[in-house]
């Protein structure tokens, strides 16, 4: 059987390229190593500032609550009792919404799905995955509300309100919510860049680090990068 690992590995020896692991690096030790290029590729944060982009002057309201977090804590270390009920606020609109939204279910929880967009996730309809995922989700305890957004949250729920109105009392619903998973853009991680910038170095950045968008994306400025070194 093929193993692209394995064989990653072996291209990466075979052109001579060191590759350290779990190595924190800031911006002295870039400079110490000696490299004639540096392409910086640190990813993004995400933001969790509430802001949406219906109503970028509007940032929801009680982000502090506990049981509110990130898609990335949600995968990588929820807490251990998410409680029965989960509202997934997707103001992206991509596959991240889904992914939460179906990992909570399988996990037993009861979810709404909130997005202030005017369909479900419209960056993957091209990739045909919004059908299926809908499909999955009959006789699901899921439910969706498109051209909706948050506007604050309370313990135990999150109050939200259709996208096209501008006041936060009116046409309001409160939904149960023993956890809240915020999706929205992430803020590029560019300290390192900025720091290089400074000092004059040959500095690229590509990804996230760049700018926040999608895989695609990231790799193909990878890509360039690298050739041009």
């Amino acid at each position: 059987m093929f193993d692209i690992v394995t064989w990653l590995e072996e291209e990466i020896y075979r052109l001579g390229v060191e590759v350290r692991l779990s190595t924190y690096m800031d911006e002295n030790d870039v400079i110490d190593c000696g490299a004639d290029a540096v392409i910086v590729a640190t990813g993004s944060t995400p933001r969790m500032d509430g802001i949406q982009g219906s109503h970028p002057g509007q940032p929801i309201k009680g982000l502090e609550r506990q049981g509110v977090m990130s898609s990335v804590e949600l995968f990588l270390y929820p807490p251990a009792d998410l409680g029965k009920t989960a509202v997934v606020i997707d103001d992206v609109g991509h596959y991240e919404g889904l992914g939460a939204a179906e990992h909570l279910i399988a996990m037993g929880l009861s979810v709404t799905y909130v997005t202030r967009l005017r369909m479900v996730a419209p960056g993957v309809q091209g990739a045909l995955m919004v059908e299926p995922f809908l499909i999955r989700m009959q006789k699901k305890p899921f439910r969706c509300m498109i051209r909706t957004r948050a506007i604050g949250i309370e313990p135990g729920a999150v109050i939200v309100g259709p996208t096209h109105l501008t006041e936060d009392d009116v046409d309001t619903e409160r939904l149960d919510a023993d956890t809240v998973v915020l999706i929205t853009a992430n803020r590029p991680n560019r300290e390192i860049y900025t720091a290089l910038s400074e000092r004059n170095s040959d500095i690229r950045v590509v990804g996230d680090a760049n700018s926040p968008r999608f895989l695609e994306t990231a790799i193909r400025e990878g890509h360039l990068a690298g050739a041009s070194v």
